[in-house]
């Protein structure tokens, strides 16, 4: 049959339904016809070309094992998985009724990623599958009811985000909707994780527990505080009662898998987790009426699609970049969020959800921040902190005790895991209350904190630029979420709610400060702009945490805006550039003293160059000859690669960011000369260009640190690697400090009679036999294969098996070639790297795993 283009073509539509009926004629299938519909419709949407041909052709092997199967049930599964392999809408799904095959649109909305609105009933009862961040505003943004039932998968902090973030549902219901409740349903260990969490979130610390065993007078007195705080701002009932956590929210725990849902309407429904895939499937039945499968792998939507940033990011010296100015419930904003520089230092103030991907698209990738100040745990203002967790290297948390120290606590539970693990995931710099102190990893800042008026504890800030003689030049302040409100300290102070030194605190603050950025959310817990703006109106004032966008007095940030208010310090440039050659592999070979050399070069614009590109422009292009022997390094901002296939130039799912090489492989690779991808700058871009001079008196050493790097990213990336999920800062920081070593085949690379093994080897070439018993039993590994891991993660222990190299598969009399990283590099590593810890801590439990196996089934080498 001849192929046809497809068109929005109602004579060629009826055609194709009668193909498609004609195809599935001896299947189930009792209706053929909105299938070709739907294929048809999906076709059109991505201007593609469909026919009964390509159709038939293409997905040949689905539909004759559609054909094959004679079970309804098992043909309605091949019938789910060949729509889904044709990427038609997860809401399109097949359904077994009557011993027939019914295909059926479901009534479901891909809210967030992963996360899914369901309507069970024809009255608009709605269920959320899932709990992304700042899942209540696409409802409120509709004026439409919030649905208050939340199912809860078996894993809930993926992809570094927590799809448990069910505060705001709580507020929303509660706050906005008469006092609803939120029903979740979850397993009983969720429940008791999600009970500490919302304990820390609405109610905070138990402070009459914490004065009775405290003993430091600073720590009583800040204590006293914030209970006057929490007991000020508490919700009441109209009979005075605090309210607890059971007015806000009720729990029904999955039992064998199953849990059964009353909606409002008192119509009851079933969530049943999916046998084969129960962490990412769900059904939903009412009685035994399956009406929904809900697919989480298959909710995909991508939630930041923000403009991309033009020109090269500038590291200020004191500056702002704002992320967005919003609260938890404004439709139009995502939540406050801001870069703060200081010395040239990227510092993440309050960081929302999605942030690592809003910053890569502006141009500061994933691994430029190391610091982050978080004013209090509100949903509104934390959620961007998993981004940044078990990633790359440890940020550091910056904050007062009690803040830092519920961070911690909501970590711990959010991502299921103990206070102290979570505790070596981040690094910590506690700050003192009220006193003016050098800020520790800075240049010429001082910070001085407080405690705002808040419900939880709430951190605000001033920063202190100097100058050389230590003179202020210039500060900025932070308010976090509190209320500002003389009247009302005034008033308290009468009641003996609040102490005189407190309201003077509250009041005096930012008195010093040049610039105060300030929320501005009004309400009951927070502050009317007025009441600030008549006490502060000599200052430079910016407003944040508001629904807002313009306001009579001040400035309101908005997403994407950017104010120097020091600008950056070209003195610096040395120290930048040498961190960038220190830290990319293609120059690990270089000595100290020549990267030395060749950052002053670059600092001095002579031999080493900086390029600059605009977001979107060609960089490199595919099949293309190098203009020159130079090569690239990416100084500041993001590029993506793409490549050509049938003509057709897509993107290949890669980024680069600061410090990655760019220009090597046509040098080196055995590529004749030509460029490999396409390079386009993603956001504004600066490279430090080594001119073909440069590369030619390093040459030897430049083409050995690729060899090395491309040996190892091979070896990193190869599929059995356990490195292969790592980001690439990370495996850059493993290889640049990796050495090579050969063994010879049958030559021992680890003794089990040793006391201890000092090494951690990744396999580049060959194999190697695992033998654990001393009868040869054991197994072989390879390429991006890790060894020696048991030792170094418990220091002391034995290895648990001999390991001997076995040659390599072409070759056997070639050496086997490993990479090894000591135990003094390890452990510094693992520091920096936490990540890298838990990889290799997975590890040993599959290998111990496999140890086992080999023993019990007596596998012989």
């Amino acid at each position: 049959m001849p192929e046809r283009n497809i068109s929005n073509d109602p004579r060629k539509l009826d055609e194709f339904k009668a193909e498609v009926k004609e195809l599935f004629r001896d299947t189930f299938i009792t209706n053929p016809s909105y299938l070709a519909e739907k294929i048809w419709t999906h076709y059109v949407e991505y201007s593609m070309d469909i026919s009964l041909l390509t159709l038939s052709s293409v997905y040949s092997s689905e539909i004759n094992g559609i054909k094959t199967l004679k079970d309804s049930e098992a043909q309605c599964r091949s019938v789910n998985q060949f729509l889904e392999k044709m990427n038609l809408e997860p809401a399109f799904q097949a359904f077994v009724r009557d011993g027939k095959i019914s295909l059926e649109t479901v009534n479901m909305e891909i809210v967030k990623p992963r996360t899914v609105a369901l309507e069970v009933n024809d009255i608009g009862e709605k269920i959320f599958i899932n709990a992304a961040p700042e899942l209540a505003k696409t409802f409120l943004a509709r004026n439409e009811r919030v649905p208050q039932c939340v199912v809860l998968p078996g894993k809930t902090f993926r992809d570094h985000l927590n799809f448990a973030e069910v505060e705001f549902l709580i507020y929303t219901n509660w706050i906005l909707q008469k006092e609803q409740k939120v029903i979740i349903i979850c397993t009983p260990e969720q429940e008791e994780r999600l009970r500490r969490v919302i304990q820390l979130t609405i109610f905070g610390p138990d402070y009459d527990t914490l004065l009775v065993t405290e003993t430091n007078p600073q720590t009583i007195k800040e204590y006293k505080r914030l209970k006057c705080f929490c007991e000020i701002l508490a919700l009441r009932d109209i009979n005075g009662r605090r309210y607890d956590t059971e007015d806000f929210i009720g729990f029904i725990n999955f039992k064998k898998g199953k849990a059964d849902i009353m909606m409002p309407s008192g119509q009851v429904f079933t969530v049943a987790e999916d046998s084969v895939n129960p962490d990412d499937v769900f059904n939903i039945y009412k009685g035994d009426y399956l009406i929904a499968r809900v697919d989480l792998y298959r909710a995909n939507k991508q939630e930041i699609d923000c403009p991309v940033e033009r020109y090269p990011v500038s590291y200020d010296e004191l500056g702002v970049y704002v992320l967005d100015s919003g609260t938890g419930f404004s439709v139009d904003k995502h939540t406050t969020s801001f870069v703060l520089w200081l010395s040239g230092v990227p510092v993440l103030v309050d960081p929302m959800a999605y942030s690592d991907e809003y910053l890569r698209r502006k141009g500061l990738p994933h691994q430029a921040i190391r610091y982050i100040f978080l004013s209090h745990i509100h949903a509104d203002h934390d959620q961007g902190l998993y981004n940044y967790l078990l990633s790359g290297e440890k940020i550091v948390l910056i904050g007062p005790e009690h803040v830092v120290k519920q961070a911690l606590e909501k970590v711990a539970a959010t991502v299921n895991t103990s206070l102290a693990e979570a505790s070596e995931m981040v690094k910590t710099l506690i700050l003192p209350i009220e006193k003016r102190v050098p800020l520790p990893g800075f240049d010429n800042i001082d910070i001085e904190i407080t405690y705002g008026f808040h419900s939880i504890p709430t951190a605000m800030f001033k920063v202190y630029y100097k100058d050389a003689s230590g003179k202020t030049v210039k500060s900025l302040g932070y308010s976090g979420d509190t209320i500002y409100d003389p009247v009302k300290y005034e008033q308290w102070v009468n009641e003996g709610k609040l102490d005189r030194e407190t309201v003077d605190t509250l009041k005096g603050f930012f008195k010093d400060a040049d610039i105060v950025i300030h929320e501005a959310g009004a309400g009951i817990i927070h502050t009317e702009y007025q009441k600030f703006y008549r006490d502060h109106s000599d200052k430079e004032i910016y407003w944040v945490h508001t629904q807002s966008t313009e306001l009579d007095q001040g400035k309101v940030l908005l997403a994407g805006e950017h104010f120097s208010f020091i600008e950056e310090d070209q003195n610096k440039k040395l120290q930048r550039f040498m961190k960038l050659f220190d830290k990319t592999p293609l120059f690990g070979e270089l000595s100290a003293s020549e990267k030395l050399d060749l950052s002053m070069l670059t600092a001095r614009n002579q031999g080493v160059s900086v390029e600059r590109y605009e977001a979107g422009e060609v960089i490199m292009k595919e099949g293309d000859d190098p203009n020159d022997r130079s090569v690239y390094i990416i100084s500041r901002g993001t590029i993506d690669l793409y490549k050509t296939t049938d003509g057709v130039e897509e993107y290949i799912g890669v980024s680069l960011g600061e410090g990655q090489p760019l220009g090597e492989m046509a040098q080196f690779h055995n590529n004749q000369g030509k460029r490999c991808a396409t390079v386009k700058a993603l956001s504004g871009v600066e490279l430090i260009k080594v001119n073909e001079e440069i590369f030619s008196k390093f040459y030897q050493k430049l083409e050995e640190g690729y060899k090395k790097y491309a040996n190892l990213r091979e070896a990193m990336d190869a599929r059995n690697s356990p490195f292969k999920s790592l980001s690439q800062e990370v495996k850059d920081a493993i290889a640049v400090n990796m050495e090579k070593e050969e063994v010879k085949p049958k030559d021992f690379i680890i003794r089990r009679e040793r006391s201890h093994n000092q090494k951690l080897y990744l396999i580049t070439r060959g194999c190697v036999a695992v033998i654990v018993d001393r009868n040869g039993v054991g197994y072989r590994v390879g390429k991006g294969q890790i060894l020696g891991e048991m030792s170094l993660l418990d220091e002391g222990t034995s290895p648990s098996a001999d390991v001997i190299a076995m040659g390599d598969a072409e070759d056997k009399c070639a050496s086997v070639i490993v990479y090894t990283l000591s135990k003094e590099k390890f452990d510094k590593l693992t520091k920096e790297f936490p990540v890298i810890y838990y990889v290799l801590d997975g590890l040993r439990k599959d290998r111990l795993r496999q140890n086992e196996t080999a023993l019990k089934k007596q596998t012989y080498l």
